[in-house]
């Protein structure tokens, strides 16, 4: 357990430069970093495809809301244009 600990140092000091020389050649070009959208009233109104393994999109209660987990950053993507030319989104996709 140990020494997994151990490699994962070099790996993480490795991700952490990739992933800010990325974020600042975006900046550097005009770009505006959006926070990735984990929860939300909706996702990707196309989701779940009824022929995929996804059959089931996790939804909760929060203050008398209902919020799923967000599937597809695509939507959130779209409406941002609205508010800038030029986006990007460091996201998972569930």
């Amino acid at each position: 357990m140990i020494s997994h600990i151990k490699e994962m140092k070099p790996i993480l000091r490795i991700q952490t430069v990739m992933l800010k020389e990325m974020q600042s050649f975006m900046v550097d070009r005009g770009f505006v970093q959006l926070m990735p959208v984990i929860t939300s009233k909706f996702t990707d109104p196309l989701a779940p495809d009824p022929g995929s393994s996804v059959i089931f999109t996790p939804s909760f209660e929060y203050y008398s809301q209902k919020l799923v987990i967000t599937q597809s950053m695509i939507l959130h993507k779209q409406l941002s244009l609205l508010a800038a030319d030029k986006i990007f989104i460091f996201s998972p996709n569930f």
